[in-house]
């Protein structure tokens, strides 16, 4: 009798925990091909990271650490971090950075 009070306590504590606590967007620390798509968050690196990264991925966050030219949203709203602060872009949007190394990106979130 007490290892039934035991299991259904035990399945009760694990539904509720499943319930109550709210999943965590994926991390990962790669994109994807950028190939000829324009629907791709795309950054743009100089200071040793010299070319484009692409990212996809919607609820999907990125660690990044570089410094970037360019930052286009491609069909994502997105969040980017720099300086310790998060900044909203809108769809189809692209901010250019003009001095070299003015912004040091550290943070990319699809939303």
């Amino acid at each position: 009798m007490r290892t039934k009070k035991k299991v259904g306590f035990g399945a009760a504590l694990t539904l509720a925990l499943t319930l109550l606590v709210p999943a965590q967007a994926a991390q990962a620390t790669s994109g994807v091909d950028c190939g000829n798509r324009t629907d791709f968050l795309k950054v743009t690196w100089n200071y040793g990271n010299d070319g484009s990264s692409c990212y996809a991925g919607y609820g999907t966050a990125f660690e990044v650490n570089g410094w970037a030219s360019k930052i286009s949203s491609g069909n994502n709203e997105i969040f980017w971090e720099a300086d310790n602060q998060w900044h909203w872009m809108p769809r189809w949007s692209v901010l250019t950075f003009p001095t070299v190394g003015t912004i040091r990106l550290t943070g990319l979130r699809i939303l």
